[in-house]
């Protein structure tokens, strides 16, 4: 067997070299993306998912569910300048999780309603 055809599994560069597993600037760049892109993706899944740990919906009954919709609350603030963590009517008990003077409560510290007030 010739050291020719030995080789031929791999690609080479200008030099006759043998380059094995090689990968292109624009290939490993699209990998960086991708990696970033899937850890915040996850990121963002996992403060949703502990959100829904603080507030349970199903739990609440109708004049609570109606003034958080009524104030267009949300689990996840639209505006990171404004989280309830950051409001004057939230109290933080556990990470993520605090109560909300507005609806007395528990509420994601990372969400969000139409009477976000800042803190004093």
């Amino acid at each position: 067997m010739s050291n020719q055809s030995r080789y031929n599994a791999g690609a080479t560069n200008q030099r006759g070299m043998i380059m094995a597993n090689s990968m292109s600037r624009r290939s490993l760049l699209w990998h960086a993306v991708q990696v970033s892109v899937g850890g915040a993706l996850a990121s963002a899944v996992t403060r949703n998912a502990h959100a829904a740990e603080c507030v349970d919906l199903k739990a609440m009954d109708q004049g609570e569910l109606s003034t958080r919709q009524g104030l267009h609350w949300t689990a996840m603030s639209p505006n990171p300048d404004q989280p309830c963590m950051k409001c004057g009517f939230f109290t933080p008990s556990t990470e993520g999780c605090g109560n909300c003077g507005i609806f007395n409560a528990p509420t994601a510290a990372m969400g969000h309603c139409d009477s976000w007030s800042a803190k004093s």
